[in-house]
């Protein structure tokens, strides 16, 4: 407790009761005390209550604060000295053979000062008063006694000392006629609680002291927790998780002061904790957030050499170069990872990855994932890493990185950050991802970050047919045999802000929603185009087969050829054409809507147009489609018609001719 306070900046006198009473130094006040015990004896009668027969039950229960209030401390409910049958005795002795207070006082001479007592223990013996030094006066006695002895002229009590017919107002009414002094100023101050317990109590013990709070958090924010409040106000100091909050409060309230936008009443407070009358209170030269300091911990399990590795990769800019910068934040936060947080809570990373896992992941889930892996590198710091994991669920969702979020969207980054727990720690919650991924890391560009979250990419068997397996270290995308329709990756995500004097050629000012109109309008055109031009020739095709007659095959075969090479010149060159546009395209949108049209266009892999991988572009290509077949059926229906014409009249000729 001696350290605790010179921690705290409080000076003090301290004045032991046990040696006060035991050396003698009360004894004139207690044979005064027993002198007058009558006249005691009639002001506590005014404050005592007695049962009332027939009285009415309450009707409404009592809440906890007020269970607390009537509860108190257990000193405002001590014995009085009227338990006993034969008179009042406002004097406790302590049995000699047990050392306990159990007695009872049953006779006193006010010449002698014999005192006779009994024991619960069963001893019994009488004792001379004005020699006898092993006992005390009753608190509702005792205290008004000390105010008059020491001279006390300010004394603050809890706020069941201060309720009607309590301590501290009995007191005032002994001290003066009884003692010759005056009641101090005494404000009243409301419970400490713990968090996870029920209160602080001293006198009931098992409770943690200041000592054990200054353990786990710094001197000045234990002394704000106090000063930032009303005496008056209740409140608890947090052993649990609930520090961590207190923590960002605290250096909330820190940068505030430093910037000067600070409110008056908070700039008071905080004054109040970090400096005393006679000095400023150390703190942590290089103050990192307290959660993060206790991430670290938990992964490293105090190693020094690993801790200072994460938290020098915490701002590149400007690194941690000894862990004396960080304490004693550092070793508070460190003491509370290994007494305050549950076995069960601890972080353990994986060793292997969860193969079975990664092997069940959906499209979607791989998507996150090589986004995420993609961006390490350019964001690998703490505001980076948090940049990069709420912003991949907004990527995929069609949104700019730092878009506001929404309720769908929430549900959609707490899906992903489970997912990122289960693969590096195996349980779907766990320390801040941020510092997760820092903590892991493993060297150079991320290692053990990639081999723990990397999904195992998709191979194809040999020859044509869908992806049928998935192999580690494979490409990212399944091999196709049709060159110009073979993805190209995107360059990482998000794409690293460049000065305008270094942007590449290929990068335009123009805005960021003009790129996917152009590329609309292309394509458009190039669907009716290719419609268009795929149903003449197959219209074609049919005059062919039905008017030539050719003496051999090849000139039919040549003929069917060219009659449908224009279709399949324009398929080609716009399959080329938006795998261009994915591959140069300076707004991932862009390619995005590329990609999903080549795969369109590849009759290997078309799909349905109510697929929903179309997304937006689904509508645009389903009017181009019926619009260019709109535009082709005048032509169909008048070659089928020519066909039909052409096939009736040969056949009226040459019924014509076998009847002649």
């Amino acid at each position: 407790m001696i350290e605790a306070l010179d921690e705290l900046g409080i000076e003090y006198r301290g004045i032991s009761q046990t040696e006060q009473y035991t050396s003698g130094a009360y004894r004139e006040q207690i044979l005064h005390a027993m002198k007058h015990r009558g006249d005691i004896d009639a002001i506590l009668d005014q404050y005592r209550t007695k049962a009332k027969p027939g009285a009415k039950k309450q009707q409404k229960p009592l809440d906890e604060a007020e269970l607390e209030a009537a509860e108190g401390s257990g000193a405002a409910a001590e014995d009085d000295g009227s338990a006993g049958g034969a008179g009042y005795f406002p004097y406790k002795p302590y049995c000699t053979v047990c050392n306990k207070d159990l007695t009872t006082v049953t006779s006193y001479d006010d010449e002698t000062t014999e005192l006779a007592y009994t024991c619960t223990c069963g001893h019994a013996e009488t004792v001379l008063l004005k020699e006898f030094d092993h006992g005390k006066l009753v608190w509702k006695v005792d205290w008004p006694m000390r105010w008059a002895y020491e001279g006390v002229i300010f004394e603050p009590s809890g706020v069941d000392h201060s309720s009607p017919g309590s301590s501290f107002q009995v007191g005032g009414q002994i001290v003066g006629p009884i003692f010759g002094g005056e009641q101090p100023i005494g404000p009243m101050y409301a419970f400490v609680g713990i968090s996870g317990m029920a209160k602080m109590s001293s006198s009931k013990g098992g409770v943690p002291t200041p000592g054990d709070a200054l353990q786990i958090m710094e001197a000045p924010l234990l002394r704000w927790l106090y000063a930032r409040r009303q005496p008056n106000q209740s409140f608890k100091v947090a052993f649990d998780q609930e520090i961590q909050r207190l923590y960002d409060e605290w250096d909330k309230l820190d940068a505030k002061v430093a910037d000067g936008t600070v409110l008056p009443a908070d700039a008071a407070a905080y004054s109040r904790a970090t400096r005393t009358a006679a000095d400023e209170l150390p703190r942590t030269p290089r103050p990192l957030p307290y959660r993060t300091l206790a991430s670290v911990v938990d992964i490293t399990g105090g190693h020094e050499a690993q801790t200072l590795r994460i938290l020098s990769e915490l701002d590149p800019d400007n690194p941690v170069t000894s862990l004396e910068e960080t304490r004693p934040r550092l070793e508070r936060a460190e003491h509370w990872i290994n007494t305050q947080v549950p076995a069960e809570s601890r972080t353990i990373v994986r060793d292997e990855p969860d193969t079975e896992h990664l092997a069940r992941l959906g499209e979607q889930d791989r998507e996150s994932l090589r986004l995420l892996l993609e961006g390490l590198d350019e964001h690998w710091s703490l505001d980076g890493l948090t940049t990069l994991v709420y912003g991949v669920p907004k990527v995929l969702a069609g949104l700019e990185p730092h878009a506001k979020p929404t309720p769908e969207l929430k549900a959609a980054q707490r899906a992903f950050f489970a997912l990122l727990y289960q693969l590096l720690v195996g349980r779907d919650t766990g320390p801040r991802l941020p510092t997760l991924l820092l903590a892991v890391g493993g060297g150079p560009g991320a290692q053990a970050a990639r081999r723990l979250t990397a999904p195992a990419a998709p191979v194809r068997k040999k020859g044509p047919g869908p992806v049928i397996a998935h192999r580690a270290g494979a490409l990212p995308f399944p091999r196709t045999t049709c060159w110009p329709c073979r993805p190209t990756p995107r360059p990482p995500w998000p794409r690293p802000a460049r000065p305008s004097s270094c942007r590449p050629r290929w990068a335009s000012s123009r805005p960021r929603s003009s790129a996917p109109l152009y590329l609309t309008v292309i394509t458009t055109f190039a669907v009716r185009a290719t419609t268009v031009s795929f149903l003449k020739s197959l219209s074609s095709f049919f005059v062919l087969v039905l008017t030539t007659l050719a003496p051999s095959p090849m000139p039919l075969a040549c003929s069917v050829l060219a009659s449908l090479a224009p279709s399949a010149v324009v398929a080609a060159v716009v399959c080329f054409a938006a795998k261009s546009c994915a591959r140069f395209s300076p707004v991932p949108s862009v390619g995005s809507e590329a990609n999903r049209f080549s795969e369109i266009v590849r009759v290997r892999n078309c799909r349905s147009l109510t697929s929903s991988s179309f997304r937006p572009f689904q509508k645009q290509l389903a009017e181009s489609l019926v619009s260019g077949v709109g535009r082709a059926l005048p032509s169909f229906f008048s070659a089928l018609g020519t066909i039909l014409s052409t096939v009736l009249s040969e056949i009226v000729l040459q019924t014509s001719g076998s009847l002649a």
